[in-house]
C-alpha cells in the first residue's frame, strides 16, 4: 500500500532576532526549495532570498538525502522552526539559517541566503507600506492608552484574580495534555511495562509514542512496513509470537531497504517477558539496524530477524547472543530459533 504525496506546501513564520522581527517563508518552486526572510518595519525594506535545489542541497548536509524530494522535506523543516530547532545570524548581505539536528553522524547545517537588490518602485512599496503599519499602530496606541487609563484599577483586580487561579489552572492544563502512549497496542497493555519501556529509551522523559504500522491493521507485507516507516526515526518496535513471548527492539537511524547494516550505537533489544533492555555490543554498533525489501531485522546476526508475510512465514528467527549483550541462546523468544509473529508494532518516537 503507498500513500499519497503530500500537496504542495508554503510556510510562514515570525521570528525575532536581535531586537528585530523577520517573516521567514518556505515554500515548494518547480522542484526546488524557496526561502525568503523580509525584515518587518525595516526602512528601506530589507529582504533575503534563495532557491535550492535538491542536488544543491544534498551537498550541504546528508541530512537532505533522507527525503525523496521537496515536497516531503517541507513539513519537516517546518517543524523543526517550530520547535524552535534554529538560530539565526544576520550581516548586511547574508542571512544565515542553523539547523540543529540530533541525528547520529549528521552535523548541524546552514542555509545562507542573499540579500536581495530592490528597484525603485519596490523600495517605495515597501515605505508606503511600513508607514500605513505606523501610523495605524500609533492609532491603535492612542485608543488603548485612553481605553487603559479608565480601566486600570479593574485590570489590576482582574490580574490579581488570575495569579489566584494560576497554579491550579496550570494543573489542569498539564494534566489534560498527558499524553496516553500504545493506546492502540495489541500487545503492550499495563501502565507497568509502558513505563518500563518509556524509561528504556529515555528514563525521566516526556515522549510520545505514534503508532506507524500494525500487522493485523496494516497487513504483514515487509514492503508495507517499509512504505509506513520511511523517513521517520527513532522508532520502537513490538513484537509478539504465536507462542505468547513479547520482546522487540528501539533504534534511532532511519529504515530503508538497501540490505546493508547501520551503525547505531544508541540501539537495543528487549524482552518484555523477562522485563529486560539488551544494549548494542561495543564491537557491533556498526550492526544496529539492516533493512532490505524483503525483511527487517536487529542487529547482524540477526538477533531479531521479521521475514516478509511474517504470520504465517517460518522463516523469522533469533539469534541471540550476537550484537546484543544478551546471555541466554534465543533469549528474546522463549528459546525458539524460528518463530511465527502474531503480532507486530512500530512506533514512531517523539521526545517532547
Amino acid at each position: 500500500m503507498t500513500e499519497a504525496p503530500l500537496a504542495t506546501t508554503k510556510f510562514s513564520f515570525n521570528i525575532d532576532y536581535n531586537g528585530k522581527q523577520y517573516e521567514l517563508t518556505l515554500s515548494q518552486k518547480s522542484n526546488n526549495l524557496l526561502v525568503k526572510s523580509e525584515e518587518l518595519n525595516s526602512i528601506p525594506l530589507k529582504r533575503y532570498e534563495e532557491e535550492f535545489s535538491k542536488s544543491s542541497l544534498n551537498q550541504i548536509s546528508k541530512f537532505f538525502k533522507m527525503f525523496d524530494d521537496i515536497n516531503e522535506l517541507l513539513p519537516e523543516l517546518k517543524n523543526r522552526i517550530e520547535e524552535k530547532k534554529i538560530w539565526l545570524k544576520v550581516d548586511e548581505n547574508i542571512f544565515y539559517i542553523y539547523f540543529k539536528i540530533e541525528i547520529l553522524n549528521i552535523n548541524e547545517f546552514c542555509l545562507e541566503l542573499k540579500k536581495k537588490e530592490e528597484d525603485l518602485k519596490s523600495v517605495v512599496e515597501g515605505l508606503c507600506k511600513t508607514i500605513n503599519e505606523l501610523n495605524n499602530k500609533i492609532k491603535n496606541l492612542e485608543e488603548e492608552k485612553i481605553k487603559t487609563n479608565n480601566k486600570m484599577n479593574e485590570l489590576q483586580n482582574e490580574i490579581k484574580i488570575i495569579k489566584e487561579k494560576l497554579l491550579p489552572l496550570k494543573e489542569e492544563k498539564e494534566k489534560e495534555e498527558k499524553i496516553e502512549n500504545f493506546k492502540e497496542s495489541k500487545i503492550i497493555k499495563n501502565s507497568e511495562d509502558k513505563k518500563m519501556v518509556s524509561n528504556w529509551v529515555k528514563p525521566n522523559s516526556r515522549i510520545k509514542f505514534s503508532l506507524l504500522y500494525q500487522v493485523s491493521r496494516d497487513g504483514d507485507r515487509t514492503s508495507t512496513f517499509h512504505n509506513k516507516v520511511k523517513g521517520k526515526f527513532p522508532t520502537l518496535t513490538l513484537v509478539k509470537t504465536k507462542a505468547g513471548y513479547k520482546c522487540g527492539g528501539y533504534t534511532s537511524v532511519i529504515w530503508d531497504q538497501t540490505g546493508n547494516s547501520k551503525r547505531d550505537e544508541l540501539a537495543f533489544v528487549f524482552s518484555l517477558d523477562k522485563k529486560k533492555k539488551y544494549t548494542i555490543k561495543s564491537d557491533k554498533v556498526g550492526s544496529g539496524i539492516q533493512g532490505y525489501t524483503s525483511f527487517f531485522a536487529f542487529g547482524g546476526g540477526s538477533d531479531l530477524y521479521i521475514y516478509d508475510q511474517c504470520t504465517t512465514s517460518n522463516n523469522n528467527y533469533c539469534n541471540t547472543p550476537h550484537s546484543f549483550n544478551t546471555t541466554e541462546k534465543f533469549e528474546l523468544t522463549g528459546g525458539q530459533y524460528h518463530f511465527i509473529v502474531d503480532e507486530c508494532e512500530v512506533y514512531h518516537v517523539e521526545f517532547l
